[in-house]
């Protein structure tokens, strides 16, 4: 396998003669976007699923594939060979939180501990913006601290703090995602089509459109220069949810949700300004 390498240290920068190799644990909408992104662009990747039925459609598009899953006590699956060899390594496993189960943060500091790193020049984990509190005209940027109260919140805060990049010789940074929707696919409004009774109507949306967000992630992995520990992925627009949510269900041909208007506004704005900034980045899918 070729590599380049500048000052001693691998350059990640794309070359047709370089062809590194990436390892995603996490292969699902998200990770398998961003599979792809990296294999169009000449890298080799190595990706992970639980799902014995979904290893053959990794592999048709070209992905080295591994069924692994965690556990709190132990990892199914082949950990040691997946991460054999490669330059960087990405985390994008849904959190899924279930009250007393913390199965994915004692399996990844489980990981972290005892497998060997020291080959892995980069290493990103997926997060969300869920770390932060809901309140009245609450804002956060990059530098904000995360404060969420509720136990889910609390939960992502944890997993999170097993990336602080003190703890890593690698480079290691943690990207916040708002939420994920495709455009003309997947989209939060077709769970909220019909519905009534839906509070918080004023409150702002924080999105992100999928192919924003692979861009994000490649564009923090092959920045030469320092990397930010914390990158934010939200798409900057922030609605009211009943004004944007009626109008994307009027232009999908649905029926608008309704909501009600007994308590205050309560959300967050998550801005992405020094992200943007930093990586050089415009977000270019409209939400």
């Amino acid at each position: 396998m070729t590599q380049l390498f500048k000052n001693g240290k691998l350059d990640f920068k794309m070359s047709p003669s370089v062809s590194g190799t990436v390892g995603i644990l996490g292969c699902g909408w998200l990770g398998k976007a961003l599979a792809i992104k990296f294999i169009n662009n000449g890298f080799k990747v190595k990706g992970s699923t639980t799902s014995e039925d979904k290893l053959k459609d990794l592999e048709a598009l070209g992905i080295t594939s591994y069924q692994i899953e965690f556990f709190k006590h132990k990892t199914t699956g082949s950990i040691d060979s997946f991460l054999e060899n490669i330059e960087a390594l990405v985390i994008s496993i849904p959190p899924r939180y279930k009250e007393g189960d913390d199965a994915l943060y004692q399996a990844l500091k489980r990981t972290l501990k005892q497998q060997s790193l020291e080959h892995i020049q980069n290493i990103l984990y997926v997060s969300s913006t869920g770390v932060f509190e809901d309140g009245e005209h609450c804002v956060y940027d990059e530098d904000s601290q995360p404060n969420a109260a509720h136990n889910k919140g609390k939960y992502l805060i944890q997993l999170e703090e097993l990336f602080n990049p003190l703890k890593f010789k690698q480079r290691v940074s943690v990207l916040r995602l708002g939420g994920l929707l495709k455009d003309g696919g997947r989209h939060p409004i077709h769970h909220l089509a019909g519905r009534t009774g839906i509070s918080n109507p004023d409150a702002p949306v924080n999105l992100i459109e999928q192919n924003d967000a692979v861009d994000l992630m490649w564009s923090i992995l092959r920045k030469k220069e320092k990397l930010k520990p914390v990158y934010h992925g939200v798409y900057p627009w922030y609605p009211g949810r009943q004004e944007y949510y009626t109008e994307k269900a009027k232009e999908l041909g649905l029926i608008p949700p309704e909501f009600q208007h007994t308590q205050k506004r309560l959300g967050k704005r998550v801005r992405s300004e020094k992200t943007s900034k930093d990586l050089n980045f415009t977000f270019k899918s409209k939400i």
